[in-house]
């Protein structure tokens, strides 16, 4: 039991081969409420699973007790900026439990998906992402600015969304 005031840890960890089924049936529960307003692909567990896990993928996950409670995952894709190639590593999905999300999970899985680009990936010279606006404090409270904006559909709806990004590296290549 925990008492009053006082915040459980979390395990966060990068996902492993044998999660991955475990971690794809979790996301399918956290997107649940959204029901028929998801994209096809984020409608099973298999494209799920091929999404956030491979050599195009950076994924956490956070437990608590064994439980998956929260997930951040993002793809790498490869930026030509003159004649070098570096890895643009790109956050495309992050969930948590709504109690986990109350004690800032998500503002430490944001964090320790830096880290982990930043291990993995020491050439890479910044992280994006795209949000519906507001921006939620787990990005800037870790150093995300805003980038740029673009008008599409979210949820089913024409909407504003805002990209981020973080510098990792300091460059003398302007990036554009």
């Amino acid at each position: 039991m925990r008492s009053s005031g006082a915040q459980m840890s979390f395990n966060i960890e990068c996902l492993r081969e044998k999660d991955v089924e475990e971690s794809a049936k979790a996301i399918l529960q956290f997107l649940k409420p959204l029901g028929g307003q998801l994209p096809p692909f984020l409608q099973d567990s298999k494209s799920i699973g091929r999404m956030i896990f491979g050599p195009h993928a950076v994924t956490l996950i956070a437990r608590r007790d064994e439980k998956i409670v929260g997930i951040i995952s993002g793809i790498v894709l490869r930026q030509t900026i003159g004649e070098m190639t570096a890895p643009q590593p790109r956050i495309e999905l992050m969930i948590s439990d709504a109690e986990c999300a109350k004690e800032h999970l998500d503002s430490k899985l944001v964090g320790k998906f830096l880290e982990q680009v930043k291990s993995q990936f020491p050439n890479a010279p910044a992280v994006e992402t795209t949000l519906p606006v507001p921006i939620p404090e787990a990005y800037s409270s870790n150093g995300f600015a805003f980038a740029g904006f673009f008008k599409g559909a979210f949820q089913g709806r024409e909407a504003f969304t805002v990209i981020l990004r973080k510098q990792l590296s300091r460059s003398n290549t302007p990036v554009m």
